[in-house]
C-alpha cells in the first residue's frame, strides 16, 4: 500500500484551521494569476460604467420624478448606516479606541457587523423597490451590476503590504 508520507507544514501560511491566510496566498500567487484577477475586474468595473451611462443611473436615483422617494430616502439611510458602521470599525476603534486586532470585534461589539448585515440587505431590498417605477424587472440586476462594479473596483486602490499593524494591511 502506498500511503501519502506526513510532511510537515508551516505555521506562518496557515491559521489553526488549516486555511492559508491573506498574507500567504498574496505572495505565493503567480503573474498570470494577479494579473487575470486584474482583468476580471476591469471587465465588471467597465460593465458598473457602461450600464451606469446606459440607464442614466446616478441622474435617476437623484432627480428622475417616477422613482418612490420615500423608500429611496429609507434605502440610503441604511446605506449610510452601513458606511458608519464600516468608519467606527475601520476608523474609530484603531484610532481612537485603540483596538488594532480585528479579531477583539466580535468581543468588544459583537452586534455591529449583523447590524451591517441587516442594514445592507434591507438597503438593497428598498433601492430596489424605489426604483421599480423606472427601470422594472431590470432593477435587482442593474445594482447587482453596480455592487459588483464597486466590489472589483477596489483592485485598483493602492494597498500596503506591511505586515506590522501599520497602515492598512488588506491585500
Amino acid at each position: 500500500m502506498n500511503t501519502p508520507q506526513y510532511r510537515r507544514i508551516s505555521s506562518e501560511d496557515h491559521d489553526d484551521y488549516g486555511v492559508r491566510s491573506p498574507r500567504a496566498s498574496s505572495t505565493g500567487r503567480t503573474l498570470s494569476d494577479r494579473t487575470s484577477d486584474k482583468i476580471v475586474a476591469l471587465v465588471w468595473v467597465l460593465l458598473a460604467m457602461f450600464v451606469a451611462y446606459w440607464c442614466s443611473f446616478f441622474s435617476t436615483l437623484l432627480f428622475y420624478e417616477e422613482v418612490n422617494r420615500t423608500v429611496l430616502n429609507m434605502a440610503f439611510l441604511c446605506w449610510a448606516a452601513v458606511v458608519a458602521g464600516i468608519i467606527y470599525l475601520m476608523a474609530y476603534l484603531p484610532l481612537v479606541i485603540k483596538l488594532k486586532d480585528t479579531e477583539a470585534w466580535s468581543v468588544y461589539c459583537p452586534k455591529v457587523i449583523p447590524g451591517m448585515i441587516v442594514s445592507g440587505i434591507v438597503g438593497f431590498i428598498l433601492l430596489i423597490r424605489g426604483t421599480w417605477p423606472v427601470w422594472g424587472f431590470l432593477a435587482p440586476l442593474i445594482f447587482a451590476i453596480e455592487f459588483m462594479g464597486f466590489l472589483f473596483s477596489l483592485h485598483f486602490v493602492p494597498w500596503t503590504s506591511g505586515g506590522g499593524g501599520e497602515g492598512i494591511t488588506y491585500v
